[in-house]
């Protein structure tokens, strides 16, 4: 049961091996409190814990059950360290067996093929006397001579072919875990189905590594290259489930983003009219206070002014591009900002007024929130709406403080919570592809500058 023999050694190399996969694969999540000194003790724990599981047996349905458990263990401990769900844990945590598999199954290929693996007799004939390998005699039959650790050629082989694969695992997932920053992940039918089918690859591949005089030279090639490519496919599907969540929460978030803005333009639209009409019935009022003579006229004068403010509304011949500029110009008269515009809206007659009003709406209100950080002297923003060379182009400038960074054609949001930020740029360039137009963000001498250009209208 605790026979000192390589296998006695493998199950803890396989913890080292599954931690450093699982460190790969969880560095985007977010940690706990005290990370470092968590990582401290429960690293050496579980390299204990893999000493510590007896081996009854040396044959699938234990091997499988010993490497099962070692996993399931490393579950607890990886949810110890981190903040985030048991579904993104346990996502995170399979990736990673992937990839420790995959580097498993092309290094007992490899040392297969050399003459340097159990099982290949013939090829190692062309080696001359070549040790078994750590990895299947050793290991599986329960010997005990342990020549990986004995043979240079099989531990550079072990390393390079697990740096490679571990890298080439990190490159592949990096731009997916981003993604897993701004949502959390929930199970589904098909993410628990490639789950289960990795599961079944692993038991596989162990009845062939226990059984290799079974299946032959070439069968057990055969199998190592199925083994390592369902893996390469499952970790596929797997981040493609990732993007797919992704993106429904995005289309979820900004349909729910439209519809508020939709009922918003509505209540604002009747609000403008009501203060429009009230601020002309004020006006009307003081002119006749003023030819009865009940009231100085200086005094009137001011008051008109006073009651202009509010009766600003902007006119470009779109109803809801004037009713969206009339809301943010009233903003940015009181919060000290100037709002420049040249809007022939008239231009706008192919969108819907909802899209118009998401459209500038979310573009002004971006640019607001960039202006409000800067000194009153540089808060400006210019909004521009015109036919060019058969084009509608929309423009709109504005100031910023900062360095943009680009992702995807798109600024990274900077506010710390990822998660509901940044979806009012995504549902700018949706309507712009909505109507076959072409959106395009830069920013460089701290000007900032977003531009939609339409084809003609017809």
């Amino acid at each position: 049961m605790y026979e000192i023999n390589a296998f006695f050694w493998y199950k803890a190399l396989f913890m080292v091996e599954l931690i450093v996969a699982e460190g790969i694969m969880c560095h985007r999540l977010h940690p706990r409190s005290r990370i470092w000194l968590r990582l401290g003790l429960i690293v050496p724990a579980l390299i204990g814990i893999a000493f510590a599981v007896p081996v009854f047996a040396y044959n699938v349905l234990c091997g499988s059950l010993i490497f099962s458990f070692l996993f399931a263990v490393t579950l607890l401990a990886v949810r110890l360290c981190v903040r985030d769900g048991w579904a993104t844990i346990v996502f995170c945590c399979i990736a990673a067996y992937c990839v420790q598999h995959i580097a498993f199954e092309a290094f007992s290929l490899v040392g297969y093929l050399l003459g340097l693996a159990g099982g290949g007799q013939n090829v190692s004939a062309m080696y001359g006397d070549q040790l078994q390998s750590f990895f299947v005699t050793d290991v599986y039959d329960g010997g005990a001579t342990g020549s990986f650790f004995t043979n240079p050629l099989l531990v550079l082989i072990y390393f390079f072919l697990y740096g490679l694969t571990y890298w080439l695992g990190f490159m592949f997932s990096a731009k997916m875990l981003a993604l897993m920053d701004r949502f959390a992940l929930k199970a589904s039918g098909l993410l628990i189905g490639l789950m289960l089918a990795f599961l079944f690859n692993i038991f596989f591949g162990a009845l062939v590594i226990y059984n290799p005089d079974a299946v032959g030279t070439l069968g057990r090639v055969l199998c190592s290259l199925y083994s390592i490519s369902s893996c390469e496919f499952i970790l596929f599907m797997m981040f493609h489930v990732v993007f797919r969540q992704q993106l429904e929460r995005e289309n979820a978030a900004m349909e729910k983003l439209r519809l508020v803005q939709s009922e918003q333009y509505d209540r604002l639209k009747e609000n403008i009219d009501l203060i429009n009409i009230k601020c002309h019935d004020i006006k009307y009022r003081l002119r006749h206070l003023g030819m009865r003579n009940e009231m100085d006229a200086a005094a009137i004068s001011e008051m008109e002014e006073l009651v202009s403010v509010y009766d600003t509304r902007v006119k470009t011949g779109h109803a809801a591009l004037d009713t969206v500029l009339t809301e943010k110009s009233l903003y940015c008269l009181h919060h000290g900002i100037v709002l420049s515009c040249i809007a022939d809206g008239g231009q706008l007659s192919f969108m819907s007024e909802t899209d118009v009003y998401s459209l500038f709406g979310n573009a002004v209100d971006n640019a607001i929130e960039a202006v409000d950080r800067l000194p009153d002297t540089d808060r400006v923003i210019d909004l521009s709406v015109k036919r060019v060379n058969g084009f509608v182009m929309i423009r709109i400038c504005n100031t910023f403080d900062g360095v943009l960074v680009m992702e995807n054609g798109l600024p990274v949001t900077s506010k710390p919570d990822k998660r509901d930020h940044g979806f009012g740029l995504r549902s700018i360039r949706r309507t712009v592809e909505k109507y076959g137009g072409e959106l395009r963000i830069g920013g460089e001498n701290g000007v900032f500058v977003l531009t939609a250009v339409f084809p003609t209208a017809t």
